[in-house]
C-alpha cells in the first residue's frame, strides 16, 4: 500500500512528464500501445492466470472475455491514431469571414482509471489504451 507522499511524488512526477510535451508526439503514443501489446502478449498466461485465481474463469474465457479484446482495441488503435490527431476543418462562423477553422486534438493531461472487479484486466486496460492514444 503506497503512503500519501509516495502518491502526491508519482503524481508530481507524472505531471512533470506530461508538461514537457512527449505525449504530443504520435510516435511517441504508438510505441508506448506496441510496447503494451508486446507486454500483454509475454504475459498473456500470467494474466489468465491472475484471471483464474481471482474469478475463476477459464483461460478460454479469460481470453475471449478479456485479452484478445485488449488485443483487438490495441490494433484499432495503432491503425486509427494518425488519423484520430490530425486536425479537423470546420466550417467557420459567419462572424469570423473570411477564415479558416479547425478541431485540434490535444492531449488534456494526467488520468486516473478505476475499474470494476468483474472484468478487470479488459475494464483496466482498455481505457489506458484510450488514454495513451489520446496522448495523456
Amino acid at each position: 500500500m503506497l503512503a500519501n507522499t509516495e502518491i502526491k511524488d508519482f503524481v508530481q512526477q507524472q505531471k512533470a512528464f506530461f508538461a514537457r510535451g512527449k505525449t504530443q508526439e504520435i510516435e511517441f503514443r504508438k510505441e508506448k500501445l506496441k510496447r503494451l501489446k508486446q507486454a500483454i502478449h509475454d504475459y498473456q498466461k500470467e494474466i489468465n492466470e491472475a484471471i483464474f485465481q481471482d474469478l475463476g474463469k477459464s483461460e478460454f474465457e479469460s481470453n475471449l472475455t478479456e485479452v484478445l479484446l485488449v488485443l483487438e482495441e490495441l490494433d484499432y488503435n495503432l491503425k486509427h491514431l494518425k488519423n484520430w490527431s490530425q486536425p479537423k476543418p470546420v466550417k467557420p462562423s459567419i462572424k469570423f469571414f473570411p477564415s479558416n477553422a479547425f478541431i485540434v486534438p490535444e492531449p488534456l493531461g494526467n488520468v486516473l482509471i478505476i475499474s470494476p472487479w468483474n472484468y478487470p484486466f479488459n475494464l483496466a486496460i482498455m481505457p489506458l489504451i484510450g488514454a495513451i492514444a489520446a496522448g495523456n
